[in-house]
């Protein structure tokens, strides 16, 4: 068993033919996988046999780390090149802090992938890499590669241990919540392309652990609603790719042919039961007020962090407000099935056949249907112009072909107003919702990610406008609440 130079001028894992050979490559990946997660979560037990690396004593030229504290990557490999010369002797090299270049080979299948370190300046780059691309993307961290591997390997769509192409990585997005990659893999025929996502901790806070992913299996079991769920746990989600293009604003606002086929697969999510993993339907809270509770948690743990005009208070206040208006609509006593993020970039245009399917169901639950439809339709969610009309008509087009598919049960309109007119007041109930909950967030993200305050602090003040100027919709006065009918305990 040893090490061979491959095609790619690296060096693979070479432990002979045949089933021995595979197992004894299998184990020594397993080993090196299990390796680089002591490495990277700081085992004591293996550093105090190893030595710690000297990023984490400060003073070096990448400097101005605390003693003690783990690097921002960690890459692990039993062959190394640095400056030009070889050090086959190294068991592993550690990159991150150090502003100088570095090269080292990572072990990312049975065949080995170069990666290339230019340092922290260079992977602050952001700059994604085109679909397809080999393991060679600065940006896509050596635990990530690690971790994506092993759940496809796990869902056995995906083999580590025999001679076949290496699967390709690249990065969809390195959005704030979370990280997603696609994954090329040449093992089957026709090749196959996966999507894996990889949730962040400030993602984690957000859902409970046993409703990640719950969802997502839902409406895969419903039929041409979402893409086929390969892997699901705490920590990923891993699903088939899908060739198409996502949504935008601009087009539920001029093609009401969209809105009309979205509306029926809407509807179909909205009338699917529960997972088991959620409360009975007379107990759930609804996803909207555990997401938003999960938030101002975190929150009161930092108050001092808010930037003007917000506080604690104020944003408990008008949770507390906007929460007691809904309890009091008699058409939002009922909860769906719903998506909870259902913005027109969370809808996909097939390429194939042109079939509509809805993607990223990690704040999916218990919700209000008002919420889901109306967050389709709002506009104007950037900050830097006026928010441009929605399309009224479009909107009503929308909630009347919902309706039409709706099951019965889930049509009751209150004190017998007519059906189609009662759910679309009740969806305009939810327009101050959708920019109350994104305000939360935006402040939620200064606690976690304190270096960028001024940008998430810009987005929220931008939702925050855009909540005080639609907020009347949940006044008591208002004439929506009126016509709605209050519901008393």
């Amino acid at each position: 068993c040893g090490w061979k130079r491959d095609r790619h001028g690296g060096h693979t894992l070479a432990a002979g033919s045949g089933p021995w050979g595979d197992v004894i490559r299998g184990g020594i990946l397993h080993g090196l996988t299990g390796l680089h997660r002591r490495m990277a979560h700081g085992d004591p037990k293996f550093l105090r046999a190893v030595g710690r690396p000297p990023a984490w004593h400060g003073g070096h030229q990448g400097g101005g780390r605390a003693a003690g504290s783990a690097p921002s990557e960690v890459l692990c490999s039993f062959f190394a090149t640095e400056d030009g010369k070889k050090h086959p002797h190294k068991t592993h090299a550690w990159v991150g802090s150090y502003k100088a270049p570095r090269r080292c080979h990572v072990m990312a299948s049975a065949a080995s992938v170069e990666v290339d370190v230019e340092g922290e300046e260079g992977a602050q780059a952001g700059v994604a890499p085109e679909a397809g691309r080999d393991v060679s993307d600065l940006d896509i961290p050596a635990d990530h590669v690690t971790q994506v591997y092993s759940v496809l390997s796990e869902a056995n769509v995906m083999n580590l241990t025999d001679h076949y192409e290496a699967p390709r990585l690249s990065r969809l997005s390195v959005g704030f919540c979370n990280w997603v990659y696609r994954v090329d893999v040449a093992q089957e025929a026709p090749p196959q392309s996966y999507v894996v996502k990889i949730f962040s901790d400030l993602a984690k806070m957000r859902v409970a652990v046993e409703h990640r992913g719950a969802v997502d299996i839902v409406a895969d079991s419903i039929g041409n609603m979402a893409p086929t769920v390969v892997s699901a746990s705490p920590d990923t989600i891993a699903h088939e790719w899908v060739d198409g293009k996502t949504l935008t604003e601009d087009d539920l606002a001029t093609d009401v042919t969209i809105g009309l086929r979205i509306a029926k697969k809407l509807s179909r999510l909205h009338t699917s039961a529960f997972p088991s993993v959620f409360a009975s339907p007379d107990t759930v809270e609804p996803v909207l007020w555990s997401s938003i509770n999960a938030m101002l948690e975190r929150i009161a743990k930092d108050p001092e962090l808010l930037p003007a005009p917000f506080s604690l208070d104020m944003l408990v206040r008008e949770c507390k407000t906007a929460r007691e208006a809904l309890e009091k609509c008699a058409g939002c006593q009922q909860l769906v099935l719903g998506h909870g993020d259902f913005k027109p970039s969370n809808v996909m245009l097939e390429d194939a056949n042109g079939a509509i399917t809805f993607i990223d169901f990690e704040l999916a639950g218990p919700n209000y249907r008002g919420f889901d439809i109306f967050k389709l339709f709002r506009r104007g969610q950037t900050s830097n112009s006026e928010p441009t009309p929605m399309s009224h008509a479009n909107l009503r087009a929308f909630v009347e072909a919902y309706l039409d598919y709706e099951e019965p049960k889930a049509g009751i309109s209150p004190g017998g107003v007519d059906k189609l007119e009662a759910l679309l007041e009740e969806v305009y109930l939810f327009e101050p919702l959708t920019w109350l909950e994104a305000a939360v967030f935006f402040l939620f993200a200064i606690t976690e990610d304190p270096e960028h305050a001024d940008d998430w602090a810009a987005l929220a003040r931008h939702r925050w406008e855009q909540y005080e100027l639609t907020r009347d919709a949940l006044s008591p006065n208002s004439r929506l609440s009126k016509k709605l009918g209050a519901v008393e305990a």
